[in-house]
């Protein structure tokens, strides 16, 4: 086993990554279930019978595009209330609140008649997992050792690639295997089985020692931390990375949490978040949530694929060979680094997406099935080249590289910027491809190449450090940083100081 990985770490880990199984079965339950035409479709206004067959409706698009990104727009309010709690009471109780908000998400959807309470059950649903997305990789990065922390943040794209492949195999089972009104509504309720695991797992976590140390809270802090690295607590290395962390996390904390007034006003603070909300926003529009809401629809319309013999099962195909592609992925990031991966990833998924375009057109023109093979081939490539890059990498990176004193309002903001993008893509993508069909592929190779281009100029590698070594990555103005580390080292240990005195004044 690598050095620090211990089977609690893996475990707590699993925990916390439960919140991105329930982002990725809510995310690819759409799929297939847009696809149940007689049954979801007939209730919602998507298809009505003419002559015998079913026919999508005038409003079809404009339905699927207000159904389809109200869960984002919940993940934006629920980002800004783990925003607001992550700094007060910690990591693991906004995410235990974020499964019950999902569980009460889900039974509103599963009785929904009407597509004002679905919508409604959609949005709060949004809610849990924004609160999740922007928590959980906040914890995995903050309870594992640096030279792991990129390959247990891996694990969190693969629960929630999990999320896709259990999301899309419950929905075609009930394609399958059940008729009428109980056919959408099962494959609905299919979300609560990850909810109420996620309800129950998650008390089974402990809080960081990293935010325990920020609470002052530093006995409490070294058993967390002996805890998860299953030794003593007198252990020559707990006591030294504890040690290590507590000095460096008291001198970045000695001004507090920063203030929304001067979040901006720092210039230090300022070009990393741009980053990173470039980076998220650059995540969404290469295209990701456009296969993943809509391949079905992808396989019938352009390839022509019957959906309810087919198409379902090369969703459910794609989603496993993710999940099984992405294991290899845990051990090559750390060696591979950060940036590259980014780098090589947006230059594959602009490939991928350029292919896609093209085999459509030469299928539309000839007519040969073996294009549409290929057509379904490249879609697959695109899926396990985001898994690996640009779906994973792009968290871990995110979980690393703000200081502890803005992390919770940095990485808030960030995630705001992915929803925008993830709204924009799946907003439009029905009504693109109602428009301009298969050329609509050509403008996610575009934002690939941006991306790219990005990727390339923008950002730092942060393989190898530890989180609070990471502070000076993007400092510019060292002199101004080595002045305000100087002034944060006094008032650290005048913090010190305050702290003991009131301990003994405790006994």
């Amino acid at each position: 086993m690598a050095l620090g990985v211990t089977k609690r770490l893996i475990i707590y880990c699993f925990i916390a990554t439960l919140g991105s199984v329930i982002y990725g079965w809510e995310i690819g339950m759409l799929n297939i279930i847009y696809s149940m035409k007689s049954t979801y479709g007939k209730r919602f206004g998507l298809y009505e019978l003419e002559n015998g067959e079913w026919k999508e409706t005038k409003s079809k698009s404009t339905r699927e595009g207000v159904i389809t990104p109200t869960f984002t727009f919940g993940c934006v309010f629920g980002s800004i209330i783990a925003m607001c709690l992550m700094d007060r009471i910690g990591r693991i109780k906004p995410l235990a609140l974020a499964s019950v908000i999902y569980t009460i998400g889900s039974l509103i959807q599963t009785f929904a008649n009407v597509i004002g309470v679905f919508i409604a059950g959609r949005f709060i649903a949004g809610v849990a997992c924004g609160m999740a997305m922007v928590i959980s990789p906040v914890y995995i990065a903050e309870i594992t050792p640096k030279n792991r922390r990129g390959a247990m943040g891996l694990l969190f794209n693969f629960n929630l690639q999990a999320g896709f492949l259990f999301s899309s195999f419950a929905d075609t089972l009930c394609l399958k295997f059940i008729k009428g009104e109980p056919q959408w509504r099962t494959a609905v309720a299919c979300q609560l089985i990850p909810a109420v695991l996620f309800m129950i797992f998650i008390w089974f976590a402990p809080e960081t020692p990293r935010y325990l140390i920020m609470k002052d809270q530093d006995e409490k802090a070294l058993s967390k931390l002996a805890l998860v690295r299953e030794k003593p607590k007198d252990d020559k290395e707990i006591v030294e990375e504890y040690s290590d962390m507590r000095d460096k996390l008291k001198i970045e904390m000695a001004n507090g949490v920063v203030p929304w007034s001067k979040l901006f006003s720092n210039k230090f603070y300022l070009y990393r978040i741009i980053i990173c909300c470039a980076l998220q926003f650059l995540h969404m529009l290469v295209g990701a949530n456009a296969l993943n809401y809509y391949s079905s629809q992808i396989y019938s319309n352009y390839l022509k694929i019957d959906t309810a013999k087919w198409g379902s099962w090369l969703v459910v195909l794609n989603n496993l060979l993710i999940v099984v592609l992405s294991i290899p992925a845990l051990k090559y990031i750390e060696k591979a680094g950060r940036k590259k991966i980014l780098v090589v990833g947006a230059f594959v998924l602009g490939l991928c997406m350029f292919l896609i375009f093209l085999f459509c057109l030469i299928l539309d023109k000839t007519k040969k099935n073996i294009f549409g093979i290929l057509c379904v081939l490249c879609t697959y490539t695109y899926s396990v080249a985001y898994g690996w890059s640009w779906g994973s990498t792009a968290y871990v990176w995110q979980s690393e590289i703000f200081p502890l004193r803005i992390r919770s309002k940095a990485n808030t903001i960030a995630m705001m910027f992915q929803y925008a993008g993830s709204a924009l893509v799946t907003g439009l993508t029905s009504t693109l491809m109602k428009h301009f069909k298969y050329y609509t592929f050509l403008i996610f190779m575009a934002m690939a190449i941006i991306a790219f281009v990005f990727a390339i100029l923008c950002i730092k590698e942060t393989k190898g450090h530890s989180l609070e070594d990471l502070e000076n990555l993007y400092a510019f103005d060292r002199k101004y940083n080595e002045k305000l580390n100087d002034q944060n080292i006094s008032k650290a240990i005048d913090h010190a100081f305050e702290v003991q005195e009131k301990n003994v004044k405790g006994c």
